[in-house]
This record gives C-alpha cells, sequence and structure tokens, in this order.
C-alpha cells in the first residue's frame, strides 16, 4: 500500500490519514510502516517521531534532480494511534 502527504497540507501535522493507513495495512496483514521524508524536513520527522517512528536508513538522492536525501523511518503498525493530534488537542 502506497499513502502520500498532500503538498497543499502537509505543515497541518495532522496525523489522522497517516493513523488511518496503518490500520487499513494492518486489516491487509501488515506488521511495518515504513515511509520516506527529507533529511532537513524538520517538522515532519518530528511529528513521525512522535507518532513512533524511528530512523532505520538513508536513500542517496532521493528526491531525484533536488539531489536531497531521505530518511527511511519506520514503526510496527500496534503502535498506530486512533486519532490524529488534531483531535487530541481540542
Amino acid at each position: 500500500m502506497t499513502a502520500g502527504a498532500d503538498t497543499t497540507v502537509r505543515a497541518e501535522a495532522d496525523s489522522g490519514p497517516l493513523a488511518e493507513t496503518g490500520v487499513r495495512a494492518l486489516g491487509l496483514g501488515a506488521t511495518r510502516q515504513v515511509l520516506e521524508v527529507g533529511v532537513g524536513n524538520g517538522p515532519a520527522r518530528g511529528l513521525y517521531a512522535a507518532l513512533g517512528f524511528a530512523e532505520c536508513g538513508k536513500r542517496r538522492g532521493y528526491y531525484g534532480a533536488s539531489g536531497g536525501d531521505a530518511v527511511i523511518l519506520a514503526r510496527d503498525i500496534w503502535t498506530v494511534p486512533q486519532t490524529s493530534t488534531r483531535e487530541q488537542s481540542r
């Protein structure tokens, strides 16, 4: 299963869609969730760390022409939160 963040809402730090993807993947028999994020994308890396993702590798030149590297993050799916960070802050 592949999922991505809409570039118009990436900065909103809403974990709901990511959590929902993990729940759907769990239903399909997956046990881990893996993603790539830009090395310099501190806000996203902070969000993913708060959601239980840990660095497990790097992809050099992942972003092609821009030459940016990506960090590979992973977590066990049973750590997926059931609500978004937006809902938790209300």
